[in-house]
């Protein structure tokens, strides 16, 4: 097939695809056609320069676990394409309910290997109020990409409730779309019920053993923020969430099939609970305390059952109108299936300083995690370190700089991939430390216009052999947007 062929049909699997979304939240968000409305539509188009150098660290060839010789995990790669996202957005709103359509779609052209990719972003958002105290809320975004953090520009309404993907895969070809609809009831002053509901599906466009992990993820969520008086309130997040999983893919794409290495199943089932009690006696000093549980239970024996309980003491403060702190810290109890229960602290620091032209962010935080939905082979619980240093200055009016440093140190443990039938349960135990810098500017000129330079350093170092390895990211982007129709 010729790559002028397959980027249209690319192109007509995208639009079908949005149309889909698009009817089915037209049927629950119907704009309410009695009241006056006002409607705006926005056009733009953005040409990038994507530079991407991945390397990894060399393996021995006579390096040997158990007598198997280790072979490299993933091989290097470089990536370098010229990016052409033409952009429609169209938002269209009354006293009562607002809904908005968002299309950017992308043609990538590779300058390694002369090949066409389309990538795409198409989301829809909207909500209604039924009542004055009654509100339903519901968006859908469809994602097709090669790259994707939370972070950059592809993330949209709805997106935020999608896990973030693990960056280890590299440049992999996926599409993903998440749907979520909630209805939010206010029945007092700061005191309002939430149930929501959110449905993510992750599929490959690139097949092999370091592709993303296909999966079907289900969550139903009840959140409720109940203020008692003055001083005192509540808050609590209830979610119970399924994991459906589809690793058909890596067995097809390995050279030697072999399926008792890769989880035949990997269904599971996730619960989630977070209470605050906050208290404001103390002002302008906040004091709360916070206990969050997670539990996971997975279909199949090969994975190991666990429960996570964290409680912390939290201090806030603003000591000026720039400046705000925090402080917290509390116990932490894991346990997972087979394995002998882990007790521990958790806790966190964290300073804001927001000058006129400048802001700068600190935070220090310890916490139990858990990692089901990242796209890899990789479950289970984690015992996190997250350190990040981030940094804003205005340098003119029409240019700033921003820059963050984040190191992240994770102990995992997760099924050995050498263990037998008879020892499924088998973890192993291990770290990765990443080590991530980014440093961007941005320019804006004659209003409707911006430029952007922006280069991101990824370092991983871990304990599993051929893991470690070195990523830079240049990304350069001159983009044009500007209001076309109002009325």
């Amino acid at each position: 097939m010729s790559n002028h062929s397959k980027v249209i049909e690319d192109y007509i699997m995208i639009t079908r695809q949005a149309l889909r979304n698009a009817g089915a939240l037209l049927l629950i968000l119907a704009p309410e056609a009695l009241f006056a409305r006002s409607n705006s539509v926005t056009a733009g188009l953005s040409m990038s320069y994507d530079i991407n150098d991945r390397e990894y660290e060399e393996v021995s060839d006579d390096l040997a676990i158990d007598g198997v010789t280790v072979a490299r995990i993933a091989e290097d790669d470089t990536y370098s394409r010229v990016v052409v996202r033409p952009l429609v957005s169209l938002v269209s709103k009354s006293k009562v309910d607002q809904f908005g359509l968002h299309a950017a779609p992308a043609v990538k052209y590779d300058l390694e290997d002369s090949d066409t990719d389309v990538d795409a972003l198409f989301a829809l958002s909207g909500w209604r109020a039924i009542s004055k105290r009654w509100m339903v809320r519901s968006s859908d975004t469809f994602i097709r990409s090669d790259h994707y953090t939370s972070g950059t520009d592809q993330a949209a309404d709805g997106e935020e409730n999608s896990p973030e993907l693990s960056p280890d895969a590299g440049r992999k070809r996926f599409w993903r779309n998440t749907f979520n609809v909630d209805s939010e009831h206010i029945y007092g002053r700061e005191q309002k019920v939430i149930l929501g509901f959110d449905y993510v599906v992750l599929r490959n466009d690139d097949s092999g053993e370091n592709s993303y992990n296909d999966y079907d993820m289900y969550q139903f969520a009840v959140k409720n923020e109940h203020r008692f008086n003055t001083y005192w309130g509540t808050k609590a997040d209830l979610k119970v969430v399924r994991g459906e999983f589809d690793n058909d893919d890596r067995l097809t794409a390995a050279a030697e099939p072999d399926p008792s290495s890769v989880d035949p199943s990997g269904d599971l089932m996730e619960y989630h609970a977070d209470v605050i009690l906050i208290n404001r006696s103390f002002r302008p000093n906040n004091i709360s305390l916070s206990y969050n549980y997670i539990g996971t239970t997975y279909d199949e024996t090969s994975r190991n059952d666990g429960d996570i309980h964290q409680s912390r003491l939290t201090w806030q403060r603003d000591f000026l109108k720039r400046l705000s702190a925090g402080l917290g810290a509390g116990i932490s109890y894991e346990k997972t299936e087979e394995q002998k229960a882990n007790w521990g602290g958790n806790g966190i620091a964290e300073i804001l300083y927001a000058m006129e032209r400048s802001s700068f962010r600190l935070s220090v935080e310890k916490r139990y995690d858990v990692d089901n939905f990242s796209g890899t082979e990789e479950r289970g619980f984690i015992d996190v370190w997250d350190a990040s240093l981030g940094f804003g200055h205005q340098l003119f009016e029409d240019v700033k700089v921003d820059a963050k440093v984040t190191y992240l140190y994770e102990d995992r443990q997760d099924r050995a991939a050498n263990a037998s039938d008879d020892d499924a349960t088998t973890l192993e135990e291990y770290n990765k430390n990443y080590f991530i810098t980014g440093v961007g500017l941005y320019y804006s000129f004659r209003q409707d216009y911006s430029a952007g330079i922006n280069y991101t350093f990824t370092r991983l170092n871990s304990e599993r052999i051929g893991e470690d390895y070195d990523d830079h990211r240049l990304l350069l982007t001159i983009s044009w947007e500007t209001e076309v129709f109002n009325w």
